[in-house]
């Protein structure tokens, strides 16, 4: 055209100097392809969101059952007034909505053994004194140690520690059944000392006492000495919910179960010959008064000491019915428990009326 022709390596400059430019054009087309693909994208991704989540919401809200099938969320607690409101769908049910009044114990623990159920709760998780009631866990170390008729010697030592005392000798020997029928049944300092002492040593004994509260998982509870003495640190401790459980697993023990509700007996010492010990007989009374005033009282384990305030554990079991109600820092237990007792057989039923008919 301008009578000028190029070369052949020319040729091959200029063809990739527009081979430049053209990939520079799909570059920059692919550039604005991907900018709107990636918003596209992002926009589509947004609507299934919000689409997934309706559908989600959707389902949820048309699937859950009735609030009243999780019953265990609606287990009645007590506050300022005991007896609050509870489920239908399960036994022992709660069918009124009275409280109860006077009500001295700081902490309450109710619970129908049958079922597990917890009837009434009041801080059974705050930590207080236990006084005596600690006996029980004595008791389920002793049997650790000792056989049913091994001899166990009192040590002077035990005749003069402070507590509830049976007035035993010193050196005078009982069989272990004895001693811990003293223990238990008139929760007897002297009885306790002398078992903490017969197989090993006192500080021995407490930690096997904290050893096992840890293997039944009494997690707020701890001991410093087998008598329920009051610690001046407070470092002795427990819960309502833990003394329930404590009285569970010492119940499995038949004998300790025998002697928790048995009102009075005789125990008797062996005679020592050679020291010019003559066997001594002691008439032991149960400290639970409402083994003689509530049929139906199987006992367990009562407790009182300037900070503790008045313990008890008490088990029911009458008609089907097998509750225990455990009241600590309380100015009044049996009255307190009998209230509680009470109010319980009066707003629970424990079977449908109408499946009677």
């Amino acid at each position: 055209m301008f009578g000028y022709s190029l070369d052949l390596s020319q040729k091959f400059k200029l063809n990739l100097v527009f081979l430049a430019i053209n990939f520079l054009w799909f570059l920059d087309d692919f550039y604005i392809f991907l900018k709107r693909g990636v918003l596209s994208l992002g926009r589509v991704s947004l609507y299934l969101i919000l689409v997934t989540s309706f559908f989600q919401a959707f389902y949820l809200e048309t699937s859950v059952p009735d609030f009243g099938a999780y019953s265990y969320v609606l287990t009645p607690t007590v506050g300022k007034v005991l007896g609050a409101a509870t489920t239908a769908y399960e036994y022992p049910l709660l069918i009124s909505q009275n409280s109860i009044t006077d009500i001295t114990a700081t902490s309450i623990f109710v619970k129908d053994v049958t079922s597990g159920k917890i009837l009434i709760a009041k801080d059974a998780d705050v930590k207080k004194a236990p006084a005596s009631t600690v006996k029980l866990m004595t008791a389920l170390v002793a049997f650790d140690l000792y056989k049913t008729n091994e001899i166990v010697s009192i040590p002077d030592i035990c005749t003069k520690i402070e507590g509830q005392k049976n007035g035993f000798s010193p050196d005078t020997q009982y069989r272990f059944e004895e001693l811990i029928s003293s223990m238990l049944i008139n929760s007897s300092a002297d009885a306790a000392c002398a078992l903490s002492l017969g197989k090993t040593t006192y500080v021995d004994f407490v930690e096997r006492m904290n050893v096992k509260s840890r293997t039944l998982f009494l997690d707020s509870t701890h001991f410093t000495n087998p008598i329920g003495l009051d610690d001046l640190n407070g470092d002795q401790f427990s819960t309502a919910q833990d003394l329930y459980a404590l009285s569970i697993e010492a119940r499995k023990t038949p004998l300790i179960k025998q002697l928790v509700s048995t009102r009075e007996k005789v125990i008797q010492s062996l005679p020592d010959p050679k020291k010019g010990i003559l066997s001594e007989e002691i008439k032991v009374l149960n400290t639970n008064k409402l083994l003689w005033e509530v049929s139906g009282t199987v006992g367990i384990k009562t407790g009182k000491t300037e900070a503790a305030g008045e313990v008890l554990i008490y088990e029911y079991d009458k008609d089907a019915k097998n509750l225990i109600i455990v009241v600590m820092g309380s100015q009044d237990r049996f009255t307190d428990t009998k209230k509680i007792l009470d109010w319980v057989l009066t707003n629970y039923v424990w079977e449908d009326k109408e499946k009677q008919i």
